[in-house]
């Protein structure tokens, strides 16, 4: 799969914190807005990985520092939206 973006997007600036759920008290477990948060940062780096022109897969989670199933899983859903093409 190669995406390309649909609109150019300026710089981008990716917040990457992996978080470990398991053994965690519920208490340090992070809230689900706070997840959606994380999901917008990281399709805007994959947004912004694409601004130079058309990337596989593997290319952009290289670039964005995330697993490759993560990238997959954000450009099916940017696809989906319209906001790039396959």
């Amino acid at each position: 799969m190669v995406a390309t973006p649909v609109g150019e997007v300026e710089g981008s600036t990716m917040w990457n914190d992996a978080v470990s759920w398991n053994g965690r008290p519920e208490s340090s477990r992070r809230s689900p807005s706070l997840s959606r948060i994380q999901s917008i940062e990281r399709a805007f780096a994959v947004l912004g990985a694409l601004a130079g022109g058309p990337l596989g897969v593997t290319e952009v989670a290289e670039r964005v520092d995330l697993p490759k199933s993560t990238a997959a899983r954000l450009l099916s859903s940017l696809s989906r939206e319209g906001a790039v093409e396959q």
